[in-house]
Order: C-alpha cells, then sequence, then structure tokens
C-alpha cells in the first residue's frame, strides 16, 4: 500500500496523469487527499491507512459482485477444440430489430459460397423465442438457423447503463458472454442486427486470429474523445486507444473464456452504474476492456453506411448503425441494398 501511495505521489510531483496502469477510483480519492496531508509529519502514516481502507473496501465489494455475477455458471477455463468444417455466426435480435436480423441471415446464407457450412445462431428474449422461431421455419428451410433465449442468469446480472435506454438492452451487452454462452464453440463470428453480409463470411472467418489475440475488429479511424466522461480519463489515457466499432467481431472463445472477457467487461458496465464514465451499452466496455490490443480487420469489414461515400465499392459488411435503420419509418442511407434480403411478414411470421 505504502508503494502504491507513494506511486500517486510521484505521479502528482511529475504531472503525469497515466502510469503503466489507469487511475482507479480509490487513487484518485488519494490524489486529492494528498495535498492537503502533505504538510503532515505523519503524511505516510495516514496515507497508509487510508490505502488500507480503500483497498480492503475496494476488493471485498469487487469481490461480492464479481462472485453473484460470473459465479452461475463458470466456463472461464474451459478449452473446446476447433473443428474446420463449421464457420458459426451469433446475431442478438428483439422487438423491431427483429426484421433486420432476418435479413442479415438471409444475406448471410445468399452471399456464400457453402451455406451448409454456416451455422447460424440468434440471441432472443424468451417472450419473443416461438415468434421468432416460426420466423425462421419459414424464411430458412433446410439452413442451419438456431433460436436460443438469453438465460435467466444473464439477465439477472444485467444492469441499465446511462445514454440511449435501447442500448441497456441485455441482448446489446450479451456478446460479453459469448465465451459462456457457447461453451462447446471455439471460435464465432458476432454480427449486431442491423447489418448485411454482402460478401462471403467465410472469408471473414478465415481470418486466423493472430497468437496472443483475443479478438478482432474494423478500428473506426476516428475520436471518440467526447464519447467517455472526464472522470474516466483521468482513470485511463483513452487517447492511446485505437477505437473500434463492435458490431463486427471475430471472437477467440477459448482465450475469451481463459482472460474472462464477460468479468472484465461487467467491471465497467457496473462502474457506469455507479458514475456516469461513457454513453451507450456495449461499445464502451469492449473498448476499454481491449484497448489497443486486438487484432485489426480490414475496413470492408464493417463499413458504416454514415462512412459510405464510394458507391462503386463493394463493401463485404454493411452497417445501419445509429438510431434510423432501413426496417424503420425513416429514410436512411442505402436502404435500397437492404431491401431485397427483406423478410416480408406473414400469418405465422409475424413481426412488426
Amino acid at each position: 500500500f505504502l508503494h502504491q501511495c507513494n506511486l500517486c505521489l510521484a505521479r502528482l510531483k511529475d504531472g503525469v496523469h497515466e502510469a503503466s496502469v489507469p487511475f482507479h477510483r480509490h487513487e484518485t480519492i488519494l490524489m486529492r487527499l494528498i495535498p492537503f496531508v502533505r504538510v503532515c509529519r505523519l503524511r505516510n502514516f495516514l496515507i497508509f491507512v487510508i490505502g488500507v481502507s480503500i483497498y480492503s473496501t475496494s476488493f471485498f465489494l469487487s469481490a461480492f459482485i464479481w462472485n453473484i455475477s460470473i459465479s452461475e455458471p463458470s466456463f472461464a477455463q474451459q478449452f473446446v477444440s476447433c473443428p474446420t468444417d463449421s464457420v458459426h455466426v451469433v446475431i442478438s435480435c428483439s422487438g423491431v430489430h427483429t426484421a433486420g436480423a432476418l435479413a442479415a441471415a438471409t444475406s448471410i446464407f445468399r452471399n456464400t459460397r457453402d451455406p451448409d457450412r454456416v451455422h447460424v445462431h440468434f440471441l432472443t428474449k424468451e417472450t419473443e423465442w416461438t415468434k421468432l422461431s416460426a420466423c425462421v421455419k419459414e424464411a430458412f428451410v433446410g439452413l442451419n438457423v438456431y433460436v436460443l433465449t438469453l438465460p435467466n442468469w444473464l439477465q439477472k446480472m444485467m444492469v441499465h447503463t446511462t445514454g440511449r435506454t435501447d442500448l441497456a438492452d441485455p441482448l446489446n451487452l450479451s456478446r460479453f458472454f459469448l465465451g459462456e454462452l457457447f461453451p462447446t464453440l471455439c471460435k464465432v463470428i458476432y454480427l449486431d442486427a442491423d447489418v448485411l453480409v454482402l460478401g462471403d463470411v467465410e472469408e471473414l472467418w478465415n481470418s486466423t486470429l493472430v497468437e496472443g489475440h483475443t479478438a478482432a475488429f474494423v478500428p473506426s479511424g476516428r475520436s471518440m474523445d467526447g464519447f467517455f466522461s472526464r472522470a474516466l480519463k483521468l482513470r485511463v489515457n483513452i487517447k492511446k486507444y485505437n477505437f473500434f466499432n463492435a458490431g463486427v467481431l471475430v471472437a477467440d472463445l477459448n482465450a475469451w473464456r481463459r482472460q474472462q472477457i464477460s468479468k472484465a467487461c461487467m467491471y465497467w458496465v457496473y462502474e457506469n452504474a455507479r458514475e456516469r464514465l461513457y454513453d451507450g451499452g456495449s461499445q464502451g466496455p469492449l473498448n476499454l476492456v481491449f484497448g489497443e490490443k486486438y487484432q485489426y480487420l480490414p475496413q470492408s469489414w464493417n463499413m458504416l453506411v454514415w462512412k459510405f461515400k464510394n458507391t462503386s465499392a463493394s463493401p463485404n459488411i454493411l452497417h445501419y448503425s445509429g438510431v434510423k435503420k432501413p426496417y424503420g419509418p425513416y429514410h436512411v442511407q442505402l436502404s435500397e441494398k437492404w431491401t431485397p434480403y427483406r423478410v416480408a411478414p406473414s400469418e405465422s411470421c409475424s413481426f412488426q
């Protein structure tokens, strides 16, 4: 504790706001207290007492929260061998996004060379399982499509986030738990429901993750300085991060489980519930957990529609990110590309 307190003093003296690790809440408190106790001869003793108290409290609180959150079930050390004959894609959807998810799956099967190799897993809420299953049965005859419900243990641990309320949906945060939700798989592609896969998904699947990387994302190429609060910037040096959009990701689930990515992401979700640190749902925690340590995917595998300027280009994945969707009531750029993959509602498949 004395070493940690002296580190805080050194940072304050040098005017440094970032060392090898980011400032945490207890360090920030120490930084504010140090000027007041600097003139006291008992400074080291007081800092030691404060450090012991804060560390002990934060340790037991964190252990209590994480044990509640992760204890059921635990797959952190599970290792699964990787077959090469299947491609697994996960899409979360519910409510209005059902139309988008069905179109995304349609585009996957229509644009791949070997549809029989592709397995699409829909994640949805228990209340919508019957409705989505009927749509899948009608729209994907003879194809490998499955409808899974979010387990109760996962829904219970979810915490509402700040910012857009739709991003606080448990399904939006379910990507944190890919390793736990698919314990028999070693690798998955996760897609948001508002994408179109115009390239062959097998090419994305075959982009092998380099050793040392748990996941692959497409860098966004823009600053997200306004996305995070001043309080978070005091704890983490976000300037060194290369931010990504989490709507398309390739995950090594063995490494995901081993590194307990779900626990690391939920730490930031709980922190954000206590004090506003970032806006949105899953983008913040994933960027904070991975930082710049992820494998880069080519831009074409997550082309955000609002960035798409060259109409002659052929993106592999179009991503209709933002509030307005091609399956919503608003006009959206490039909605004409989405329309051919639309699954029309029917008597047995109603989702509007």
